[in-house]
């Protein structure tokens, strides 16, 4: 579904009903929350669905992967850093039966995975700063997908008291 999202991390910390309120006045319809630290995920994730947004994870190692939600696989430094890394993310999404795609820009994705198409069948969140919330506004090609599913187009914001990065769909 299209629309406009904001993702979260433990950094951001407990968000409240009043904020979330907030920002579905502000036509936020997705959050994307990071698996950081298991306790404030699930209670940012509990907060924003009794809030009407719709969620998603996403982890930064593969120990992280746990549920039945979509999960994003974050591939930038600190986070996921190698093919057989990401490969085994991969793998425990699936024997979980967790669907799955990508978080990368594409110079990490040159960075970490070279030139690797394996991974292209796979939906991908593009990281993409450039201010503009349209999905496909500056794409061009990498890890041989024709187009992102997702893109994230401003990092670190303050929106209804929320740190938040922004993203389209």
């Amino acid at each position: 579904m299209p629309g406009l999202g904001v993702d979260i991390s433990n950094y951001t910390g407990s968000i409240t009903g009043e904020q979330v309120a907030c920002l579905r006045e502000r036509d936020i319809v997705f959050v994307v929350i990071g698996l950081q630290d298991w306790e404030v995920a699930m209670s940012q994730e509990k907060t924003a669905k009794r809030g009407g947004l719709q969620t998603q994870r996403y982890a930064t190692r593969p120990q992280q992967i746990v549920g039945r939600d979509f999960i994003w696989l974050d591939v930038e430094e600190g986070c996921i850093t190698s093919s057989s890394e990401l490969r085994l993310a991969a793998e425990l999404c699936e024997s979980q039966g967790v669907p799955w795609g990508i978080y990368a820009s594409a110079s990490s994705w040159a960075r970490y995975m070279g030139d690797n198409i394996d991974f292209k069948s796979q939906p991908l969140w593009w990281a993409h700063y450039d201010g503009i919330p349209d999905l496909v506004a500056g794409w061009e090609p990498f890890g041989g997908w024709e187009k992102p599913t997702v893109k994230q187009y401003r990092g670190t914001t303050v929106v209804c008291g929320v740190s938040v990065d922004l993203n389209v769909r």
